[in-house]
């Protein structure tokens, strides 16, 4: 179980309510309404003491650069937004008052270049509205209540629409053209005090802190589909994506862990971490690692590398395969045809709790435990074909499947068509590259092509720190018909029909991935189509 790691104790008396990212720094927002910012080492500084009309922070979001928060007012009202100036302060003009119609305002989302915000109001309804852009401006309303609920708890930007998860008889619904449809029932019986709603691999999550169920998702017709049962009475108190998975902060009886779903349907929560004193607030994804905020107003961190599971291992060249990050999933494989490696034979095979991994098998990338066991006895038939990979539809790897102590094997195409995709193409000289560190891509086996100036992958990672622009949908499919332009070179294919879109699913502002098909038209055979989700930012490819 891992320990997280202190990095800031509270800043005075201050109690973060929710942590944000702003150009590679990680800000907190206080409950009493003041902005603290982490020095990257050990502490917390003052970014904006406490506007002194505003007391309390309601919630804070990152929308076009820029870092906003709506505030509520002992004396003026609930909903007043305000701007951060970058420096050191609250702008003092305000940029939306109270919203008209709600006494309060509930959370804040960015969709496609605009900022919203949920309203609650007793007995009226929480209605949904939109900032007007302008300095000094107003709140515009949007849509009107679903199903007289007093509050949309909260809202998230997903499939082309702004959704929101009601407070009270947690529904979810949709704004379309100005009206909030119906899309899910109530999420529990009793009534729902919603704690995260996260756009997540093309499907909508939600979750609650109440104890019947702790994890659900839209079933894309009418209902929630329950995602984790609720068996020890975990509860949720936040929800955000992390390396493409989902976690959780959480409490139980028996403390407040960090969460992991593992991304079975019905699944389970793995426990990544425990904190025995006081409770996660709220986490956040922050570089490759998570950083999470107690109820004191401290900040830890969890290395990413720490949470590997316990029967796995990644490697980026186990199998001298270009590019490619595997998690294997060990029981026992035979040596020969798992690694590659001349120092053993086929009647050698691996099992665990032995000896280190690189000293028994001569693989320099693995990391793992062993132990190596004779199986003379045992009789493998031999098998044709490519050695199989499968893109795990949660992590992003490329996972190599065991039958029977051998790796599974396939014709070789969709294999071809990963290997391409995960591998970062050597970048020309007239390529701009992502940051000045001078990394141009490449695998080393293009020193010795089969065919001189073949080059393997695509060049999908240069887009890395690309904004989220309708420019980067051009680019990346140009990428793309570079990247496969050797199937047409070598005959496989007779045509390429690829098609890109831009789709805004996260949570903070500008998020955004890509959606890909691509149809590949063989000669004599039939037609083969591949769909993936591409956050090109992390760098995450998923089944479509």
């Amino acid at each position: 179980m891992i320990t997280p790691t202190l990095v800031a104790s509270q800043y005075s008396t201050y109690l973060i309510k929710k942590l944000v990212v702003l150009s590679g720094e990680l800000y907190g927002g206080t409950t009493t309404g003041e902005l603290l910012k982490w020095d990257g080492v050990s502490a917390w500084t003052l970014a904006a003491p406490q506007n002194a009309l505003y007391t309390s922070l309601i919630d804070i979001i990152v929308f076009n650069s820029k870092i906003f928060a709506v505030m509520s007012s002992p004396t003026y009202g609930n909903g007043w937004l305000l701007e951060w100036n970058g420096s050191n302060a609250w702008y003092v003009q305000e940029r939306a008052g109270v919203p008209v119609g709600n006494t309060n305002v509930t959370c804040l989302c960015e969709h496609s270049g605009e900022l919203y915000v949920g309203g609650f109001a007793f007995p009226a309804g929480g209605n949904l509205y939109k900032w007007d852009g302008n300095v000094a401006g107003t709140w515009l309303l949007v849509a009107s209540t679903l199903l007289g609920e007093t509050s949309l708890q909260k809202i998230v930007s997903h499939a082309g629409n702004v959704w929101v998860f009601t407070d009270n008889n947690g529904y979810l619904g949709e704004n379309v053209a100005g009206t909030l449809i119906q899309r899910a029932t109530s999420y529990r019986i009793g009534g729902t005090i919603p704690v995260g709603l996260l756009s997540f691999g093309g499907d909508i999550y939600g979750a609650d802190t109440q104890a019947e169920y702790s994890l659900k998702k839209w079933d894309g017709a009418s209902g929630w589909t329950t995602v984790i049962p609720d068996p020890a009475s975990v509860r949720c108190s936040d929800l955000f994506e992390h390396d493409g998975e989902i976690f959780a902060c959480s409490y139980t009886a028996s403390g407040q862990p960090l969460l992991k779903w593992d991304g079975s349907v019905p699944g389970n929560w793995i426990q990544v971490s425990t904190f025995p004193s006081l409770s996660f607030r709220n986490g956040i994804s922050f570089g490759s690692d998570i950083f999470m905020t107690d109820i004191g107003g401290n900040l830890y961190q969890i290395i990413s590398n720490q949470f590997v599971l316990p029967d796995s291992i990644s490697s980026s060249e186990a199998f001298g395969i270009p590019g490619i990050r595997f998690r294997i999933y060990m029981d026992s494989i035979l040596s020969s045809e798992a690694w590659g490696s001349p120092g053993l034979g086929q009647d050698w095979y691996i099992s665990l709790n032995g000896i280190a991994s690189e000293e028994g098998v001569g693989v320099p990338t693995l990391k793992r435990t062993t132990n190596i066991e004779s199986a003379l006895s045992v009789v493998i038939e031999d098998k044709e074909g490519d050695i199989r990979l499968v893109l795990e539809a949660l992590d992003g790897y490329g996972d190599v499947q065991l039958d029977d102590r051998d790796v599974t094997r396939d014709a070789g195409f969709e294999t071809a068509v990963l290997i391409t995709l995960g591998t970062d193409k050597r970048a020309g000289d007239e390529d701009p590259l992502p940051d000045a560190g001078g990394y141009k891509g490449g695998w080393w086996g293009d020193g010795v092509p089969d065919v001189p100036g073949d080059l393997i992958g695509w060049k999908g990672w240069i887009l890395q720190r690309s904004k989220s622009t309708d420019k980067i949908v051009t680019q990346c499919k140009e990428y793309l018909i570079d990247g496969f332009q050797w199937m047409l070179d070598d005959g496989i294919v007779s045509a390429i029909n690829i098609e890109v879109k831009k789709i805004d699913t996260m949570e903070k502002a500008g998020d955004s991935i890509l959606w890909m098909s691509l149809q590949f038209i063989r000669p004599g055979q039939d037609d083969l189509f591949y769909k993936f989700f591409y956050n090109w930012q992390s760098q995450i490819l998923r089944r479509g």
